[in-house]
């Protein structure tokens, strides 16, 4: 799979704002445990790799509520 947006369109996709908060994590374990997508969206970066999500399955994104065009990023990167 490439660096892009490619994905599984079978697959439900949903966006988890503060992905790398204690809640969000288990809210991606779940979506995972469903079969959906997960796009985790958080404000750093770094607090992804401290995440431990599994790689090939969840999407990250650096991105701000505040902030439209960090949102509106078509690169999406796996975790």
């Amino acid at each position: 799979m490439s660096d892009t947006t490619q994905k599984d369109t079978t697959k439900p996709v949903v966006a988890v704002f503060g992905a790398t908060g204690h809640t969000a994590r288990f809210v991606i374990a779940e979506l995972l445990r469903r079969g959906m997508t997960p796009i985790g969206i958080a404000r750093n970066a770094a607090a992804f790799s401290a995440a431990n999500f599994p790689q090939s399955e969840v999407f990250c994104r650096q991105a701000t509520v505040d902030d439209a065009v960090s949102l509106d990023q078509p690169r999406r990167r796996h975790c």
